[in-house]
C-alpha cells in the first residue's frame, strides 16, 4: 500500500498536505492542532531525518502537545 507522504490521522478524518521538506515546516503547518477537539493524546512526526526538524517548531510542539515525538 503506498501512503501519502504527508498526513495528520485523528479516529474519523485523516489530513493530507504537501511538505517539501522537513526544513520547510512551520507552525502554520500545525495549526490544526490548535483547533481540533479532543486534542490529541500523542503527536508522533515521522521524518527520514528527525535531526534536520527545525529546533524552534520542536521546542513549541513540546510544550504544547501532551506528548510529543519526532521518529
Amino acid at each position: 500500500m503506498v501512503y501519502p507522504p504527508c498526513m495528520v490521522i485523528f479516529r474519523t478524518q485523516v489530513f493530507i498536505w504537501e511538505v517539501l521538506s522537513v526544513e520547510t515546516l512551520t507552525l502554520d503547518d500545525f495549526i490544526i492542532l490548535k483547533y481540533i477537539a479532543p486534542k490529541p493524546t500523542y503527536v508522533i512526526v515521522g521524518v527520514n531525518e528527525p535531526l534536520k526538524f527545525p529546533a524552534k517548531l520542536r521546542d513549541h510542539l513540546l510544550k504544547v502537545c501532551e506528548n510529543f515525538d519526532i521518529l
